[in-house]
């Protein structure tokens, strides 16, 4: 159901890897294109991570995102957690180690044979839409995309506090300032007693926030890949330097695009209409901002209203009697300067 896209643990490893074939693939039905966040997925929770059954180790927990900068698709955040091995320094799972060394085919690898297969990993999925984050950076107070990843982040933590796992310290490749961001958290979650290292580059330092780097980048890979393979053409990677993600925006202006909104209707989500290269490119196709003049009768409920305001206004002045004595200055009023009729 669509409980599963709503942060609600999953029942086993089985059901987590049918919902994010389904994720994997935007079969979702979520209202993100009109109102309220994406998607969120909760893997299966490791029964070793949960506080019922830990021993003297807690539970480390690594943070990263991927898709931030790109104009088309969803910015995706993802976490990795595991119970942590005995040695001090040891976090285990070493094969994820400096991620952003990974080739697209060896994340492919350690998500499936890895993440996927080992049900000692729990994982989660936070989906920022396109239209999620447009709506928000376009609102009349904007909620900016650091805001937005800080919020993730937290959901994130907190979902899973609230489901019994025994988090003992968190590793998050840092958005923004970092001694800001890891004081926040340290107040937000003080009574946990986690330890937080919020850091640039975090996701080469440490496998926990490595493998949550590959949960991320896995999952926005394939999304993009997916709804390239649906389109007329390819959306490429979706960031603004790459030639095949500027040829799709172009087609869609030129050829598909809609008088209003510059793009068509099934293409609408997958755009970030905040993000500058895409406002230049609708100026630079459809020659800017149009104007759209909205024309709606009120319905009888609202004739209504109206008609009962204007009673109670009437109602009002009857009661306090109308005045025809003009209001004065209150500079005359202060020097008590009065009208002379005559002299």
């Amino acid at each position: 159901g669509e409980d599963a896209f709503r942060g609600n643990p999953l029942s086993s490893r089985e059901e987590t890897r049918r919902v994010m074939d389904r994720l994997l693939t935007n079969d979702t039905t979520t209202n993100d294109s009109v109102f309220g966040q994406g998607p969120f997925v909760l893997s299966d929770i490791p029964v070793d991570t949960l506080r019922s059954n830990q021993g003297d180790n807690g539970v480390i927990l690594g943070i990263d995102e991927a898709g931030r900068g790109s104009v088309l698709g969803s910015m995706i955040y993802g976490c990795a957690y595991w119970k942590r091995p005995n040695g001090e320094d040891d976090q285990g799972n070493a094969m994820f180690a400096d991620s952003k060394q990974l080739t697209e085919e060896r994340r492919s690898f350690l998500w499936k044979n890895h993440i996927m297969a080992d049900p000692t990993i729990g994982f989660a999925v936070r989906v920022l839409t396109a239209s999620e984050i447009s709506r928000y950076m376009n609102q009349k107070t904007p909620y900016n995309l650091n805001q937005m990843s800080h919020d993730a982040a937290i959901q994130m933590i907190q979902r899973l506090l609230d489901k019994g796992v025994n988090i003992e310290h968190c590793y998050i490749d840092t958005v923004g300032n970092p001694v800001y961001y890891q004081q926040r958290l340290e107040q937000l979650f003080g009574r946990h007693s986690i330890s937080f290292t919020v850091e640039p580059k975090a996701d080469d330092k440490y496998p926990v926030c490595s493998a949550a780097s590959v949960v991320a980048k896995v999952t926005r890979d394939t999304t993009v890949q997916h709804l390239s393979s649906i389109s007329e053409k390819s959306l490429g990677s979706g960031y603004p330097s790459d030639p095949t993600c500027q040829s799709w925006i172009q087609h869609e202006l030129q050829h598909r695009g809609c008088p209003v909104f510059g793009f068509s209707a099934d293409s609408t989500p997958l755009v970030r209409f905040s993000w500058n290269p895409i406002k230049l490119a609708f100026e630079k196709e459809t020659g800017g901002t149009r104007s759209v003049v909205f024309e709606a009768q009120m319905d009888d409920d609202e004739i209504e209203e109206q008609q009962m305001q204007k009673r109670q206004r009437q109602s009002m002045q009857a009661f306090l009697g109308k005045s025809n004595k003009k209001r004065r200055f209150p500079y005359m009023e202060q020097k008590g300067i009065r009208t002379v009729s005559g002299f």
